[in-house]
């Protein structure tokens, strides 16, 4: 399910109540799941990938508010994991080409 700008909320609920894959935004992120993370516990307890596209895309202040949301995602995830069961969570970052690309998006998510 898609949550983005243009989600309706009620098509929001159902991603948070029933969704196994979710594609969004890192503004979504940051303005509608993170401070509403205590709704989407179930999606965060879960969440196994991130997808990151056009990760090259990233830098800059604008790449430091990203690298900001997904620490916080990283932290809420980490959270809402059953004790015992936690895992870590694994980026897919997608790019064009790039020429130090670990260093990059080491600089993302660490």
């Amino acid at each position: 399910l898609t949550v983005d700008g243009d989600t309706p909320f009620s098509q929001r609920s159902t991603a948070r109540d029933r969704g196994n894959v979710l594609l969004t935004n890192p503004d979504m992120l940051h303005i509608s799941i993170l401070p509403n993370h205590k709704t989407w516990r179930r999606v965060l307890a879960k969440l196994a990938y991130v997808v990151v596209d056009e990760a090259h895309m990233y830098k800059g202040a604008f790449g430091a508010h990203v690298a900001g949301v997904l620490r916080r995602l990283v932290r809420l995830v980490a959270h809402y994991q059953e004790p015992g069961r936690r895992r870590r969570l694994q980026f897919i970052y997608c790019s064009a080409t790039i020429a130090n690309p670990a260093e990059h998006f080491s600089q993302l998510v660490p």
